[in-house]
C-alpha cells in the first residue's frame, strides 16, 4: 500500500510540474472558441480570430500571456492578427492533429510549429520556425525555415514529448502507408531530421480513414495511446524518452470507431470516445495487462450534440486536472470532472462547459512542450 501511495504521488507531482508554468493555459480552437485557465477555473476568451476543424495549437509565456496560435494554415499573434509571414503554412485544418508547438531547447524566443496534412496527404509533416523577437515582439516566421519537410506523407497522429534529460524534446509521428513510427530528436542544435524508427503496431495505409484517430501521451512521457478509427481498435505502447524507442505494444480490438483518446492526469486511467457513436469509455491501467485492461472497461455515458452523425471529437487533459472533450458544432464541451477516479465517479458531464456564442468543432489545442531555456 505504501508503495502504491508513493507511486501515485510521483505521478501526480509529474502532472502538476508539467503545468507549473502557464504555457498551456490559453486554448484557442473551433469556431473562434478560446478558454483561459489562468484564474484556475476556465473562463471564455472572446477575441479569437481562428476557425479550426480539428486540433489546433496555442502557446503562452510562463506567466500565461498569449504568444501565438495556429490552425496549421495561418499563425495569429497575441493581438489576433496573422503574423506578416504567418500565412501559407502547409498544414491541413481537416487533419486530426495538424499543429504541434515545441519551444526550441536553449532558446527563450524560438518556437517550432509542426504541421501535418490530413488523411496522409501529399503535403506531409513539416516544421516552421517562429521567432518571437521579430515584428516588435509580436513574432513572425523565419522565412528560411518555413514549411520544411520531414515526412512526405504522414498519418494524422503527431505528438510531442519531453526528453528524459530535462532539456530536449521529441516529436512522435507515423508515416502513412507504414507500420512504423518516426521519432525526431529536438535539441538546441535544431531538429535531427534522421528519426529513431520503430516498426511496431498496426499498418496505417490505403484508405484515407486509416490515417485518423488521436494519439496522446501520459504526463510522465512514458506511455502512448493511439486510436485506430478504421480498424475499430486502439493501441498502447511504452515510450523511452531517453532513446526515442517505442515498445511493448498492447492492441485492443472490437471498439466501434474510436476517435478521441486520453490518459488521466495520474496515468491510472485511459479514456476513449467514438466519433459517430457518442460513447465515452474508461479503462483501468493499474493492472497493466491486455486482459485486465479489456475487462476493466466502464461506459461513462454518451455525448450529445447538434452535429450528428458526428459527436465526440478529440479530448485533452487540462491545467485544472479535468479532461475536456470537443463536441462537433456544439456550444458546449463535454467534461470528465474527476478523471483519476474509477468508474462513474469520474463524472462525465455532457454539457459540461459553456463556450457562450461560439462553438467547438472536432478538436482542442494539442499539448505543447516547453523546454528550459538560457538567456545568452
Amino acid at each position: 500500500m505504501k508503495n502504491l501511495v508513493v507511486t501515485l504521488l510521483v505521478l501526480l507531482s509529474s502532472y502538476f510540474l508539467s503545468y507549473s508554468q502557464k504555457e498551456y493555459f490559453k486554448w484557442y480552437f473551433g469556431n473562434q472558441a478560446a478558454m483561459d485557465f489562468v484564474p484556475g477555473a476556465p473562463v471564455n476568451i472572446t477575441t479569437s480570430a481562428m476557425v479550426m476543424t480539428y486540433c489546433s495549437a496555442s502557446i503562452s509565456d510562463s506567466l500565461g500571456n498569449l504568444l501565438f496560435y495556429s490552425n496549421a494554415n495561418q499563425i495569429w499573434n497575441r493581438n489576433n492578427q496573422v503574423m506578416p509571414n504567418g500565412s501559407g503554412i502547409n498544414g491541413n485544418i481537416s487533419g486530426g492533429q495538424p499543429a504541434v508547438i515545441v519551444r526550441k531547447p536553449g532558446s527563450s524566443n524560438f518556437y517550432y510549429l509542426f504541421t501535418n496534412d490530413g488523411f496522409g496527404g501529399p503535403d506531409g509533416l513539416r516544421y516552421t520556425l517562429v521567432d518571437m523577437n521579430l515584428n516588435g515582439g509580436l513574432g513572425d516566421v523565419v522565412t528560411s525555415q518555413k514549411n520544411i519537410l520531414l515526412i512526405a506523407s504522414a498519418s494524422e497522429q503527431v505528438i510531442a514529448a519531453k526528453d528524459a534529460n530535462g532539456h530536449d524534446a521529441w516529436l512522435i509521428a507515423h508515416p502513412f502507408n507504414s507500420g512504423a513510427f518516426n521519432v525526431y530528436h529536438i535539441t538546441s542544435a535544431g531538429i535531427n531530421t534522421t528519426p529513431v524508427v520503430t516498426t511496431i503496431g498496426a499498418y496505417r495505409g490505403g484508405a484515407q480513414d486509416a490515417a485518423t484517430g488521436q494519439i496522446t501521451i501520459d504526463s510522465t512521457y512514458h506511455r502512448i495511446a493511439m486510436a485506430h478509427y478504421l480498424a475499430n481498435a486502439f493501441e498502447l505502447y511504452d515510450f523511452n524518452n531517453s532513446t526515442g524507442v517505442i515498445s511493448n505494444l498492447l492492441t485492443f480490438t472490437g471498439y466501434t470507431l474510436p476517435w478521441g483518446i486520453e490518459f488521466s492526469p495520474d496515468g491510472s486511467k485511459l479514456y476513449m470516445a467514438g466519433w459517430t457513436t457518442q460513447y465515452v469509455d474508461q479503462f483501468d491501467l493499474s493492472t497493466y495487462t491486455q486482459a485486465a485492461i479489456n475487462a476493466s472497461v466502464v461506459t461513462l455515458g454518451n455525448v450529445t450534440g447538434p452535429g450528428g452523425p458526428y459527436y465526440t471529437g478529440y479530448m485533452q487533459r487540462a491545467p485544472d486536472g479535468k479532461i475536456y472533450i470537443a463536441v462537433y458544432l456544439d456550444e458546449f464541451l463535454a467534461v470528465i470532472n474527476s478523471p483519476n477516479l474509477s468508474g462513474l465517479a469520474a463524472n462525465l458531464v455532457d454539457n459540461g462547459y459553456d463556450l457562450g456564442t461560439v462553438t467547438s468543432q472536432a478538436g482542442l489545442p494539442d499539448k505543447v512542450v516547453v523546454t528550459p531555456y538560457c538567456d545568452v
